[in-house]
């Protein structure tokens, strides 16, 4: 399940940051959005159609269990 969000997160902020051309390095999640650097929250919903059209990653980072919320 971990191994999935990572390939969902990073697919989600590769599409986020073709969409705005913002560097995927200065793009975040967190809670649900993903987040820009002006603090703008875009809804994971709003990007889920242009983040499945793409390549998935095979291999992604984990977040470190200090990252952890739950």
């Amino acid at each position: 399940m971990r191994a999935a969000g990572s390939v969902a997160r990073v697919a989600l902020i590769a599409a986020e940051a073709r969409k705005t051309g913002v560097a995927e390095a200065d793009l975040w999640t967190e809670r649900g959005a993903l987040v820009l650097p002006d603090g703008t929250r875009m809804d994971y919903v709003d990007l889920a159609v242009d983040a499945a059209s793409s390549d998935l990653p095979e291999v992604t980072p984990l977040r470190a269990r200090v990252e952890w919320r739950l």
